[in-house]
């Protein structure tokens, strides 16, 4: 799976305030897409970037590197990085169990109804 696809992240901006809904495996394969879909917020100097992980299957060690690496650029900048993830996900329990939870700002929400993978869950501008 490629995350340059762009049904694999959406991105919406309001104002400094961007939201990137993630879509499948965060993984070594998806997260250089991803990246090169969010250079130009990084570059932009947003000021809070929030990953909806929402419809994220799964974060591996290649992925929170990544996340780390977002979340060091926009400190740089004197942006904030947030994700957004499911209560109980393989995600939150993989974010818990490395206590990666006191690293990163995280909201918790509530399970997804099915098919949510491609509705908007946020009333931003597309970008």
């Amino acid at each position: 799976m490629i995350a340059d696809n762009l049904d694999n992240i959406r991105i919406y901006r309001d104002g400094r305030a961007v939201c990137a809904r993630l879509i499948g495996p965060i993984n070594r394969q998806t997260i250089l897409g991803f990246q090169q879909r969010l250079e130009g917020v990084l570059r932009d100097r947003c000021f809070t970037l929030t990953l909806d992980l929402g419809a994220a299957e799964y974060l591996d060690s290649d992925g929170i590197r990544w996340l780390q690496r977002v979340q060091t650029a926009l400190n740089a900048g004197d942006g904030e990085l947030r994700l957004a993830i499911r209560q109980g996900s393989r995600i939150d329990r993989t974010l818990r169990l490395l206590q990666l939870d006191r690293v990163f700002r995280i909201e918790l929400h509530d399970a997804e109804p099915e098919n949510s993978a491609h509705s908007n869950s946020v009333q931003l501008t597309h970008v």
